[in-house]
């Protein structure tokens, strides 16, 4: 059945608001919290241990933020779901571009539990790895990417490498200004 197919009221459903304010609200927290604790962190007035702590909880919280722009249900407004979702995901799943992680996502929803065309697959075992699996998503993504992909190969190819060399680069910069451990304790392992 074609959406326009489908009655009035159902319709209005399907389509997002002009602003879901409560999303926003979330995200403008998230970014505030992750740059608070991150500077208490790193101005000494916070233990690092736990800054990573709470930006890890900070970053489970983003993720709703993430996943809604994803299926551009954070606005009508194309730009707002794009940047919403860009600037968290880079502090949710720094490794993968935006559009290639709605793709990625996309395609779990396509094929939920099937066992080789759900990306998220991986993950749906319970045992004793599955923390280390869970921790690891970016290495099955990559796998399921390089893999499964096909046609859409070439059109995400360079924006991945393009984004883990953005990423090699900015903990290089931070190597070389002595706050490497602080990025990689209140940034990357935070996301795993």
């Amino acid at each position: 059945m074609a959406e326009t197919e489908l009655p009035k009221d159902f319709r209005m459903l399907l389509r997002p608001p002009r602003i879901a304010w409560p999303t926003v609200v979330l995200f403008l927290l998230c970014m505030a919290g992750l740059t608070g604790v991150s500077v208490l962190a790193v101005s000494g007035q916070m233990p690092l241990a736990a800054g990573c702590i709470v930006n890890g909880v900070i970053v489970y919280f983003l993720f709703s933020v993430v996943h809604d722009a994803a299926h551009r249900a954070v606005s009508e407004i194309g730009w707002v779901n794009e940047a919403i979702g860009r600037i968290g995901l880079f502090f949710f799943g720094p490794l993968a571009p935006f559009d290639f992680a709605r793709w990625i996502h996309m395609q779990h929803h396509r094929f939920t539990n099937d066992a080789v065309k759900d990306p998220d697959h991986f993950g749906h075992t319970m045992d004793l790895f599955t923390p280390l699996r869970w921790m690891n998503f970016d290495y099955y993504y990559t796998r399921f990417f390089l893999q499964q992909a096909g046609d859409v190969r070439s059109k995400y190819a360079g924006r991945v490498i393009a984004q883990a060399l953005l990423i090699v680069g900015l903990l290089a910069a931070a190597a070389y200004a002595g706050y490497l451990l602080e990025a990689l304790l209140l940034w990357i392992v935070p996301t795993r």
